[in-house]
């Protein structure tokens, strides 16, 4: 009877362990669309990703490299409030816009 006990408190404990050890090994969940690529963020911006390398070569927009070079999420977001408002037809001479 004890080993009936025993071993259902084992088997318990094993069953315990193994859901721990899931959620531990289980990296945290980000966000599909937590990074684009270059393509990408010219797709959302709207413009060649030609015009994205020069944003970036300017640092008006941020970027880094894990493969091949990626915008955060929150940069483009970031760099959307910086130049509301702007002409960044010459990226050296950003200035107000005047219509």
């Amino acid at each position: 009877m004890n080993s009936k006990k025993a071993k259902g408190e084992s088997v318990n404990e094993l069953n315990i362990l193994e859901k721990i050890m899931e959620s531990i090994s289980e990296p945290y969940p980000m966000p599909s669309d937590y990074l684009y690529t270059v393509s990408e963020t010219a797709k959302i911006l709207r413009m060649n990703p030609n015009a994205v390398y020069d944003l970036i070569k300017k640092n008006l927009l941020s970027a880094t490299r894990l493969g091949r070079i990626k915008v955060r999420k929150k940069e483009i977001e970031k760099f959307m409030e910086r130049i509301d408002g702007k002409d960044l037809s010459d990226l050296d001479n950003v200035k107000e816009l005047k219509l």
